[in-house]
């Protein structure tokens, strides 16, 4: 028999990833993936913030959210001051 936590930490994995497929199923039609989708959210709701508070807020590393950030901005849908935006507020288009 499977513990409560065991069956807990399971369903929660199972929940993360089809939430995961929702996102992507959504937004695709956008060229945009899932973790694009929470930091458009985050500047949004924010009206603009910088690296450091993007990465806590979405519980994410700097390279990461860095990778996305530079992929936004290919696109058109951010900027920032400069090319240094760790310490620059960034902002949606």
């Amino acid at each position: 028999m499977q513990s409560r936590f065991e069956l807990f930490t399971l369903l929660i994995s199972r929940l993360s990833k089809e939430i995961k497929k929702i996102k992507t199923k959504e937004t695709e039609e956008y060229c945009l993936s899932s973790p694009h989708v929470i930091i458009i959210y985050f500047l949004h709701k924010y009206n603009g913030m910088t690296l450091k508070e993007l990465c806590d807020a979405c519980s994410e590393d700097k390279a990461s959210v860095s990778r996305s950030l530079d992929a936004l901005r290919k696109k058109g849908l951010i900027n920032s001051q400069n090319n240094n935006h760790y310490k620059n507020k960034l902002s949606l288009n």
